[in-house]
């Protein structure tokens, strides 16, 4: 990544699976829905103070980018903090800010913002000074700058103008002009130790060639995959795009594909899917929106697909991956394959070359108040695969053991010496899963990074909560603890299943997920 180690987080390496970055999350979530986001996506954007503060408290390690228009302003707000602001009324004060034509501001009227000239040192340092304040006013870890390549405004402003009516005058002017800009805003954003992520489009525009590797940390490739909701690139265009993806993989930029689609089109759905695992690279993350959803928390079972980790290198260029044989894109990995199909026909592989386990996704969506959504993966012994038009298969070679999902939350992250606390969990079993007992673990860690399991009373000696416990849809409660006596600090709550008579420490042990829970006794 270009910023590394410097960060104080940094983006996880998504070599490992299909890895997620949610756009905009619901406020005000349940305990059990921040546990989930927070555990299930890398990070997200344009959340506030005390949403980006619940979501840590279940991952210290959780990215929030801020939301700020890259080349564009207007009277929509912002979050600042735990407020929605707007700075229009000090910047319409600066005339010499705005492009013109004629005396007119250039209106996007379809978003009622108006672009900016970034050539003016004046509003370079002003974008970038408001920006580094709302950053770290909101704890923040980068910035999202969207609106910010030409295809986002490009033809599409009042009154017209030659920079962006005509594609020479573009070249000539506007796009020097914006690897320009985007080059001082990286620099000076990287400088104060923040990420620099615009939205890059649709990256479909092949007279564009601004290489915007050099210019970014990365970035969002909105409409990843397809325009979106059953509308789908011609196949040059699609090339295109997944080429440019391939060559920020290859500078390990970080890359967010999101894409539009519906709870309802499976087919679009795992061919989404399936495109992210062609292209994916060290620091590649996935997001799909369904549109039946507004800014809910969503999820959809493929995501837990366990293909493995991708082979050998990233490709230079999408059609290495072209398999003749099969006539579709493939990549190995190393728990299996993926074949994808962006045209408009249906291609039949008749041979594999070896038995596979075909993976298909029912239900998926939003996320309920108790952390669980309707969902899941089955999986078909094959030999060969049917693709249809714009369409993809994941095999597996072996499949995944069965999974757990256990929910851990408190009512609150803070509490004085005085109080006691209660502690909640919920348990939904994999539908498909033999697994029928397990053995349940509960341990904190203190302040100084003691490990003390629980039994009825607390031990460094690992010794489960329940041995044998019947793995079913279950919850429940722990406590009060009384919390008199103890240290001042972060503590941290985990609960885990394990196989009976195992060690839980050893992950190969563990049964689905480790849950946690963190609280601040002061």
């Amino acid at each position: 990544m270009a910023v590394g180690d410097s960060q104080m987080r940094t983006f996880p390496g998504t070599r490992d699976g299909i890895r997620l970055f949610s756009d905009q999350l619901q406020g005000d979530m349940s305990a059990q829905q921040y546990s989930f986001a927070a555990n299930a996506y890398a990070g997200c954007q344009k959340m506030l103070l005390d949403d980006v503060r619940n979501l840590r408290s279940y991952n210290q390690n959780f990215i929030v980018l801020h939301y700020q228009l890259g080349c564009s302003n207007g009277p929509e707000p912002f979050i600042d903090g735990n407020e929605w602001n707007s700075d229009w009324s000090a910047v319409t004060a600066h005339e010499d800010w705005f492009m013109h034509q004629g005396g007119s501001r250039l209106l996007m009227p379809a978003w009622n913002w108006y672009l900016m000239d970034i050539g003016n040192i004046n509003y370079r340092a002003y974008w970038v000074n408001s920006c580094i304040q709302r950053m770290r006013d909101t704890e923040c870890d980068g910035v999202f700058a969207d609106s910010f390549t030409l295809d986002g405004y490009f033809g599409q402003l009042t009154p017209d103008h030659p920079w962006f009516t005509d594609t020479d005058q573009c070249l000539a002017h506007w796009v020097p002009a914006l690897g320009s800009y985007a080059h001082y805003l990286h620099a000076a954003l990287n400088a104060e130790k923040f990420y620099f992520l615009p939205n890059l489009g649709g990256l479909v525009t092949g007279w564009d060639t601004t290489d915007y590797a050099s210019l970014s940390d990365g970035g969002m490739v909105e409409g990843f995959g397809a325009w979106g909701n059953d509308s789908y690139f011609e196949i040059p265009d699609w090339q295109l795009q997944m080429n440019r993806i391939l060559a920020l993989a290859g500078t390990d930029r970080i890359i967010i594909c999101q894409s539009y689609t519906s709870d309802s089109n499976l087919r679009e759905r795992m061919f989404l899917t399936g495109c992210y695992l062609l292209v994916k690279g060290d620091h590649t993350y996935f997001n799909m929106i369904g549109s039946e959803h507004g800014e809910e928390l969503i999820y959809y079972p493929e995501y837990e697909i366990a293909v493995g980790s991708y082979d050998g290198t990233i490709p230079v260029l999408i059609n290495d991956l072209y398999d003749e044989r099969a006539g579709c894109y493939r990549r190995n990995y190393s728990n299996g394959i993926v074949l994808v199909n962006p045209g408009n026909t249906e291609i039949i592989v008749t041979d594999l070359g070896a038995a596979y386990n075909l993976a298909s996704a029912t239900g998926g969506g939003s996320v309920d108040e108790n952390g669980g959504y309707d969902g899941a993966l089955a999986y078909q012994a094959v030999t060969g695969v049917t693709l249809p038009p714009h369409g993809a298969a994941i095999l597996l070679r072996d499949l995944p053991p069965s999974s757990q999902f256990l929910h851990l939350w408190l009512d609150r992250d803070n509490f004085s010496k005085a109080e006691s606390l209660s502690l909640h969990w919920q348990l939904t079993p994999d539908a498909h899963s033999s697994q029928n007992l397990a053995d349940a673990y509960l341990a904190a860690m203190t302040p100084q990074g003691k490990l003390y399991f629980y039994d009825g009373r607390f031990s460094e000696e690992v010794r489960p909560v329940a041995r044998s416990m019947r793995v079913a849809n279950a919850s429940g409660g722990l406590g009060p603890f009384p919390l008199a006596g103890l240290p001042s600090g972060e503590y941290t709550w985990y609960a885990v299943l394990a196989n009976p008579g195992s060690d839980p420490l050893a992950p190969s042990n563990r049964i689905g997920n480790l849950s946690i829970a963190a609280f601040s006794l002061y």
